[in-house]
């Protein structure tokens, strides 16, 4: 591949070498002119402009066109008409095509003669430019090649020598071929006794993994649900929330099976016979899982419980001071009227007598039948004997009163309307 490379380089030079003779004039004249623009650029009071131009040929001369070889004439133009003491024309400065035009038909005679033939020199010096490149780049690449010619050579002769040592070594290699082929039929079937016996050790390793994980598993699902437990019973101590305990304890049951069933199904599960690590994690996901679902289900029945909670004994106590205000109502009315009233008979009387103490045995059984309904509750935070003294005690002096005013009273029946 190198040599066709190297083959390549010298038939350019020598295209380009028998190709000199067509265009030798052009770039003898455009080293000349390029060497005069060179040395004019070395002038102290004009320098700089022929400097400035001398770039712009540089530049220019890569991409060359008809815009760039017109403004390269009107630079080198401007800097000769400069330095003749001429006026100069920045026709390159207008990058619109219509008004170069209309710029450079302005000049003068001696000016567009000047900017003519810069126009011709211009060519010839990118001729020559180029050229220079080209010829550059063809010594830069033919010593390239030649460089990696040199060292294909002695990779070449390295490769070689790593043949020569390839070919020991196989014929080495064939020689203990069969000692080999033999110390690999032993391998071989020592190999399969050893797997036989590892899998037997990684049998029973499974088996240990399985219990261990097994057992920590256990372990904390019993201190997870003990210390539930207690938690459950603290908070549903209240007499608000007593009546969740029941419902939540029987769901811990549930979920402790619900979790263990669920722990067994993956330590059974084959696919973690590798991984200690994916198993705990697995089983770790899944009991956290369960143990969301039964928070939550608990706090569900709680909040619940605790929201929908009938007070018994709250409401009990409301209707004992409503009856113990209507009481207290009648008693005033009665005493009011004690002023006004007349002694009855002994025939009206007798009959009050018995009317009060009818009603004093109705309201007994009403009360009675209140407190038994509600026994239960009444047993746990209140006696029923202090229910029934209270009430007893509360209405008797009403209806001693009563009887005693109406003893007192005149005998005429009209004294209680």
């Amino acid at each position: 591949m190198m040599v066709i490379l190297f083959a390549l380089h010298i038939f350019i030079l020598f295209i380009l070498t028998n190709g000199q003779g067509d265009t030798s004039e052009i770039i003898s004249e455009g080293r000349m002119q390029y060497q005069l623009l060179r040395e004019r650029g070395n002038l102290p009071k004009y320098g700089p402009c022929w400097k400035s131009a001398l770039e712009t040929v540089d530049e220019g001369c890569r991409e060359l066109s008809e815009e760039t070889q017109s403004d390269i004439a009107l630079s080198l133009s401007n800097c000769f008409l400069e330095m003749s003491g001429l006026e100069t024309y920045h026709c390159d400065t207008d990058k619109k095509q219509n008004v170069r035009q209309i710029c450079i038909s302005a000049m003068t005679d001696r000016a567009f003669n000047v900017y003519t033939e810069f126009y011709t020199h211009t060519l010839n010096m990118c001729w020559f430019l180029r050229g220079q490149i080209w010829q550059e780049t063809i010594s830069e690449n033919t010593l390239k090649v030649g460089k990696q010619l040199e060292t294909s050579a002695v990779q070449q002769e390295k490769l070689l020598q790593i043949q020569r040592e390839s070919l020991e070594i196989q014929d080495h290699m064939l020689k203990h071929g069969k000692v080999i082929e033999n110390v690999l039929a032993d391998l071989s079937s020592a190999t399969q006794n050893h797997q036989e016996m590892l899998y037997v050790m990684g049998q029973t390793i499974n088996n240990l993994q399985s219990w261990l994980v097994g057992e920590v598993s256990w372990f904390n699902t019993l201190v997870f649900y003990i210390g539930f437990g207690i938690f459950v019973i603290i908070v549903t101590s209240t007499p608000r929330t007593i009546t969740s305990r029941l419902p939540i304890l029987s769901l811990l049951v549930v979920h402790i099976f619900v979790e263990r069933w669920a722990c067994n199904l993956i330590l059974n599960n084959g696919t973690y016979r590798n991984s200690a690590k994916d198993l705990y994690g697995d089983i770790y996901d899944c009991v956290q899982l369960i143990r969301y679902v039964f928070i939550s289900l608990c706090f569900g029945i709680l909040i619940y419980k605790a929201y929908f909670h009938d007070d018994i004994l709250s409401n009990t106590r409301n209707a004992l001071d409503s009856i113990y205000k209507q009481n207290t109502l009648i008693l005033k009315k009665l005493e009011s009227k004690n002023t006004s009233m007349i002694l009855p008979d002994k025939t009206y009387l007798v009959y009050k007598t018995n009317m009060h103490s009818i009603e004093d045995n109705d309201c007994r059984d009403i009360f009675e039948d209140k407190i038994m309904k509600n026994g239960a509750i009444f047993s746990k935070k209140l006696s029923e004997d202090l229910v029934k003294d209270s009430i007893f005690n509360s209405v008797s002096p009403t209806l001693k009163r009563s009887k005693y005013n109406l003893r007192s009273g005149q005998n005429t029946p009209n004294g209680f309307e």
